[in-house]
């Protein structure tokens, strides 16, 4: 028979963003997070797969799956000169030690980092023009920006509305997802740049004018104001 014994080619997807294994949990993850931390001596020596064993409650070898998703969030990176061993970074390690003491501030420690993420991004663009969506419509938008497989990825990417749930930044009830409460404000804080080659600078306060000392302004920043990062909009 003609075409008899030809090998039929399998479509292999290529990911836009690493996505985590569909083998494990939301909740595992939070296994593997503290596993690298003690694994490494929080963060003092790179670790592979192998070093993981009697550290999790299921093979080793799936936390290797987790990686370049793990990585991609910013909880570890990749040991310089060593291919295939990893140590937690800095927010993974002040995760780890402060969930089991202060759950909240852990949860602060991990949205500082999601919303950076690219699947953050893709969630507050989607909840911007509807408000709110199902669960699958949220799955289908990250799916699409992925560049997932719906067969195969689907459970990956529940787990990552897992994460944004555990954070905060999307809340769920009966199987709608809208925007949760610690969603960055749209209302941004006034931004005020000194100029360095100024010694003074004119601030206004209603109809009155004020000429103020630069460097004078700058102490009384660090001393008194609250250090914002680029994802801090507005103070509650």
């Amino acid at each position: 028979m003609k075409g008899k014994g030809r090998k039929i080619k399998k479509t292999v997807t290529k990911l836009k963003h690493p996505l985590p294994s569909y083998k494990l949990s939301f909740e595992k993850h939070f296994e593997i997070i503290k596993a690298y931390v003690t694994a490494s001596k929080e963060g003092n020596e790179p670790v592979s797969w192998a070093s993981f064993e009697g550290l999790v409650s299921f093979s080793p070898s799936y936390v290797s799956a987790n990686n370049r998703f793990l990585e991609d969030l910013g909880l570890i990176k990749e040991a310089e000169n060593q291919p295939g061993k990893y140590i937690p970074t800095e927010p993974a390690v002040n995760f780890s030690k402060t969930i089991e003491w202060d759950e909240e501030q852990a949860k602060n420690i991990l949205r500082g980092l999601i919303l950076k993420s690219w699947f953050w991004e893709a969630t507050d663009q989607l909840l911007k023009v509807r408000n709110k969506v199902s669960r699958d419509d949220l799955i289908k938008k990250l799916g699409v920006d992925a560049g997932a497989d719906r067969e195969k990825h689907y459970p990956s990417l529940n787990v990552i509305v897992e994460y944004l749930k555990y954070v905060g930044l999307v809340e769920e009830q009966n199987g709608t997802i809208t925007y949760g409460k610690f969603r960055p404000s749209k209302a941004p804080t006034l931004k005020i740049v000194a100029p360095e080659k100024n010694d003074m600078i004119q601030v206004a306060l209603g109809d009155e004018l004020y000429a103020v000392n630069i460097e004078e302004l700058k102490s009384f920043l660090r001393e008194k104001g609250k250090k914002l990062d680029k994802n801090i909009y507005r103070i509650e």
